[in-house]
Parts: C-alpha cells; structure tokens; sequence
C-alpha cells in the first residue's frame, strides 16, 4: 500500500488551509485551481461544473485565462466522450481516476475528445476527482499531464482531499447564499425606511442584525 511522506501531509495540509479560507462560491474556484498544481505537479489544472445531458459546463483552469471562451466550446462538444466524468455520472464514484484506466493510448487519440481538446494542450492523461452534490451536476477538479505518469500516491492524495473539496465546496456555497440574503435585506431596509429582523424556522429573533437599525422607526 502507498504511503505518504512528511512533505506529502504537509503539502495536503497547506493546500486544505487555502481551500477552507474560500469566502464565496467564486473564490473557492479560483483558490482550488491556484492551488491544485501545488499539491500534485501538472501542466493543467481545471475545476468544472458540467451538465453533459444539456451540454452546459462552468469552467475556469491554471495557468489563469487558459480555459477561453472558444476552448469552453470545445470542452462542450466532447465532454460526453470523458470516461471518467461519464464513469462518475452513472456510477456516483467519487473516487480519484485516470483517463488511462479507460483507453489506452490509442483509444484515446482516436477520440474527437483528444483531437479537440487534449491536444491543444498536449496533454496524454488526466487525473480527476469528483465533488459530491446531488441532481444533474457533476462538479471535480483535474490534473492534466503530456505523459502518462500518475501515480497510486498522487491517487491517494487525491482521495484523501476529496470530503474536503466537498465540504468546502458546501461551506462556499451557504457563504454565498448568505451574502445574497444580506444585499437583499439591506435593499429592503433602504427601500422601505425600517428595521427588519431575521427569524429563525421556531419564529424567534436568530441574529442581532443592525441592518438599517439607525434609520428604523418600527419593527417588522
């Protein structure tokens, strides 16, 4: 069995404090990807939010500006032929995999997904691992390397972030979801010239918001 080193937990852990330091949906994004060629050296690092039944995908990679609109295209029109992303979205396998644990080397160049995507970045293999989210989503993040060089130990790494990524990727997401509940109650506030005050599901006052509290002559 792999075992990791020393520098390995560490470059784990240094890697699990940037993500967790995500403030906003966006923010985890750009953090995961900035930091993912850190922990397992690549050539390219992506973190994408696809829908291959509606042949929509949210993308943003390192080095930063790679993922184009034009190469955006092109990752949609292949991106159903992914063993892995089409292994995950039938299966819910969450586990780290390669695309070299479905096609050989031919295969894979015989593919429109190769001769479309993966060459323009002379990429021979990818590593991936998979957020967990429920409906139509499938949301990971990828190693892409010009050699077929992957090892069991980048495998286990990988495996060992993945209830990370999700729970960071969840905590990003509720941190969001509030800041947008925020702008809208202080819109109201300022709309309508009184305080509001936030209920929790028992009916009772859950925070001290001062929101417009200055400006309140009533309570709603």
């Amino acid at each position: 069995m792999e075992q990791l080193l020393q520098r390995d937990l560490e470059a784990i852990l240094n890697f699990l404090k940037e993500l967790y330091a995500s403030t906003t949906s966006g923010d985890f994004s750009d953090r995961l990807v900035r930091n993912l060629a850190r922990l397992l050296p690549c050539d390219l690092a992506t973190y994408n939010e696809m829908d291959p039944a509606n042949h929509t995908s949210v993308d943003c990679g390192d080095p930063p500006g790679i993922m184009t609109p034009k190469l955006g295209e092109c990752w949609r029109s292949v991106m159903h032929e992914h063993p892995v992303l089409m292994h995950r979205r039938q299966t819910g396998d969450l586990r780290a995999r390669l695309i070299s644990d479905f096609y050989s080397p031919e295969e894979f160049h015989r593919r429109a997904l190769y001769h479309e995507f993966y060459r323009k970045f002379s990429v021979e293999d990818v590593l991936c691992n998979g957020i967990q989210v429920s409906g139509p989503l499938v949301i990971g993040c990828s190693f892409s390397r010009d050699r077929r060089s992957f090892t069991a130990k980048d495998c286990l790494t990988l495996d060992l972030i993945g209830p990370h990524l999700t729970q960071a990727w969840l905590n990003a997401r509720a941190v969001s979801r509030l800041a947008r509940n925020m702008e809208l109650m202080a819109t109201a506030v300022e709309g309508l010239n009184c305080g509001l005050v936030a209920l929790n599901r028992g009916g009772r006052p859950s925070i001290n918001d001062p929101v417009g509290q200055k400006r309140s002559r009533r309570i709603l």
